[in-house]
């Protein structure tokens, strides 16, 4: 356990999501001036549930050939037309015999989102997406510290 102080410019913006139980990522400064304890001195709180939104670049759909049958590429097509975005689509498609072939779109970007997610489940079951994300880039080379 570390303690985390929140300075008051942090906790006007950030003091609503300081709730007994509640899970957020923390992105703040090490600050071992304390002895032997550290605290993390907090610069952002991000809630659990938008943590896809702040780290996620992208997304690749698994098709089964077996499973699905190559037909459902224009269905995957459709859905995600209607989700129109900055995120990358990936495309991976496992053939009867085995083979793996995985395809980035050149034209198509997409927004990921909780509904997105939903109707791609529905289509194709759950298990078949997977988010590409990318870890907080630090800034300065200052130490950072990030905590769930």
């Amino acid at each position: 356990s570390v303690r985390c102080i929140m300075w008051p410019r942090q906790f006007v913006e950030f003091g609503h999501l300081v709730q007994p139980d509640e899970i957020v990522m923390i992105r703040g400064r090490v600050d071992r001036r304390g002895g032997e304890d550290c605290n993390i001195i907090v610069n952002e709180m991000i809630p659990l549930e938008e943590i896809d939104e702040h780290y996620t670049t992208g997304m690749i759909v698994r098709l089964d050939e077996q499973e699905h049958g190559m037909e459902m590429i224009a269905q995957l097509r459709e859905v995600t037309r209607a989700y129109p975005g900055t995120a990358t689509l990936q495309c991976m498609v496992q053939l009867r015999d085995g083979t793996k072939i995985t395809m980035k779109s050149q034209k198509q970007r997409i927004e990921i989102n909780q509904e997105l997610r939903s109707r791609l489940d529905e289509l194709l079951g759950a298990g078949n997406i997977k988010l590409i994300t990318q870890a907080p880039k630090v800034q300065n080379n200052d130490r950072r510290a990030y905590a769930v």
